[in-house]
């Protein structure tokens, strides 16, 4: 077992082989973060360990180069993985949170058979947005305004996106927007 009560992020970074370090360049992280794992059985030829994960993100802020700043991120996630029965391998993400260039957004999801060709999630996500703020990101010829609140739950499984648009399945998806005070410009 492994892990324990929340430390900070930075004492987690250090731990990043040197090969892999620079993947993290520019990409400024703080917060604390409570890690859990637990591995169970044995590794040889024929079988492999049992291992659990339970993360949790607290208060966290990510700054990365020329693009908005993530703060006050909270997550939950925890994971089974059976590497011998990958139908038992689940990952839930209980609930992220966070706010970016005046927008909040709140998730939650469930991934089941995570590492067989049968994967399958349901997600549910709320964002709340004030418009004005993403303008950086639309066409110069696009100006908006106004707040946005939007709900969305999907559910779909791997292999009915996978085999191309010829023999896509149905995605259940359910969406609810609101806006206010909206003002959009084509110019």
């Amino acid at each position: 077992r492994v892990g324990g009560e929340k430390e900070p992020i930075a004492n987690y970074l250090q731990l990043i082989p040197a090969a892999y370090a620079g993947l993290l360049d520019g990409i400024d992280v703080n917060g604390l973060i409570g890690l859990n794992a637990k591995v169970k059985g044995c590794y040889n030829e024929n079988s492999m360990p049992l291992v659990d994960v339970d993360v949790q993100l607290h208060d966290a802020n990510v700054i990365y180069q020329d693009l908005p700043e993530i703060n006050h991120l909270q997550m939950g996630l925890t994971a089974h993985l059976d590497l011998n029965e990958p139908k038992q391998t689940k990952a839930q993400l209980h609930h992220l949170a966070l706010n970016v260039n005046q927008a909040a957004l709140n998730a939650s999801a469930t991934v089941e058979d995570l590492l067989s060709d049968n994967l399958r999630c349901k997600a549910n996500a709320s964002i709340d947005a004030q418009l004005a703020a993403w303008q950086d990101f639309l066409p110069d010829s696009i100006d908006v305004k106004g707040r946005v609140k939007a709900d969305a739950q999907v559910a779909l499984s791997l292999k009915d996106i996978s085999n191309g648009l010829k023999s896509l399945k149905p995605i259940h998806l359910h969406t609810k927007v609101a806006y206010r005070d909206l003002d959009v410009a084509m110019g």
